[in-house]
């Protein structure tokens, strides 16, 4: 068994957090409301800094897999993922049926389990099984160029033509987008983002810590100021950030490096982080249902002035526990399934 490393568990514990505060403000109705007040612009810089959690987890495959070939092993581990999936995907359309009562009938709802619907954030698998079979392939490419200067050229092209462009596209004058670059290639950016992840393992990127958080806050600071004034008072889904947002992918990776190889001596944080971040993608999975769940309930509970203040403050960390716990029964029953599969394909492949 591998010994877990506290500084990626930690990447994968703050990567989960943020995805669960970032729909916080998809739930409460943040993005809907106008940005026209000192309180608006605090919620829209932990907004901003929250929107980097998927684009962490995505580092995180390209660290990790960086060395992944051609193999049995690699292949086979796509149905840990799948099995997971499926088991919550039951879950939530229980949830949808009896809690929502949602009216689409239970047979459109397993059909939407396979087109990744039934559970709503299940977007993120739908773009990871694509990117699961693409890793061996993508570390063919990356290890045949054969000097760090044209790794980093790949990465700096990738980010020109999956990032920056399209975030400049969307730049609009006298009420007009400027289509001064190509933004054909704007859905590249998990690979974007899968190189980089294997850049840093490879050359094990670090920068000076106290720096680097300095740059970080003050990069977001800038980022939520300018979205501020940009806006006119108008709302953050009128903005279009995208998962693609040049200045959200800038953060992640300075996050990333931030935190991919902080150590801790502190015994009882090591257990907490590794336990949170070892059941986060059931948890990022399940959330769904406890955001709707406290959202709503929270909404008919508090008064306006104080509902957006919880919704930020509170609620995510509760959701982020539930989650976390419903996961490890996940995980338990899905590991159970998997390696009853493991038996029986080796006890076939031996008869």
């Amino acid at each position: 068994m591998k010994k877990r490393v506290y500084g990626l568990d930690l990447v994968r514990f703050i990567a989960i957090f943020f995805v669960i505060l970032v729909h916080s403000f998809l739930n409460d109705g943040f993005n809907e409301l106008p940005l026209n007040s000192i309180k608006m612009f605090i919620l829209l810089f932990i907004r901003c800094l929250s929107h980097c959690g998927v684009l962490l987890f995505i580092i995180l495959t390209g660290y990790l897999c960086s060395n992944r070939e051609i193999n049995k092993k690699h292949y086979y581990s796509i149905f840990k993922i799948l099995i997971t999936y499926f088991l919550v995907s039951i879950i939530t359309l229980i949830f949808r049926k009896c809690y929502l009562n949602d009216e689409v009938s239970v047979i459109t709802l397993i059909a939407n389990i396979f087109n990744f619907t039934t559970a709503p954030y299940a977007w993120y698998v739908e773009m990871y099984i694509g990117l699961f079979f693409l890793i061996p392939f993508l570390n063919i490419l990356y290890k045949n160029i054969n000097t760090r200067k044209n790794k980093r050229l790949l990465i700096i092209t990738l980010f020109l033509f999956s990032s920056l462009f399209p975030t400049l596209d969307k730049i609009m004058i006298a009420g007009h987008s400027i289509n001064l670059y190509p933004d054909w290639w704007s859905l590249l950016y998990p690979i974007l983002l899968y190189y980089v992840g294997s850049y840093i393992r490879e050359y094990k990127i670090n920068f000076n810590k106290y720096v680097n958080i300095a740059i970080i806050i003050l990069l977001n600071f800038l980022n939520a100021f300018v979205l501020f004034f940009y806006s006119q008072g108008k709302s953050v889904n009128d903005l279009s950030i995208d998962n693609n947002y040049a200045v959200s992918i800038i953060l992640a990776i300075l996050i990333f490096i931030q935190f991919y190889n902080v150590t801790t001596k502190n015994i009882k944080i090591e257990k907490n982080v590794s336990f949170y971040s070892k059941y986060s993608f059931g948890a990022y999975l399940i959330s769904y249902c406890f955001d709707v769940l406290l959202y709503r309930n929270a909404k008919n509970i508090f008064s306006e002035t104080h509902y957006l203040i919880i919704s930020t403050f509170c609620i995510p960390f509760l959701v982020l526990f539930l989650s976390t716990i419903v996961s490890f029964l996940v995980e338990k029953i899905s590991k159970l399934i998997y390696n009853l599969a493991i038996i029986k394909r080796e006890s076939k492949n031996n008869s």
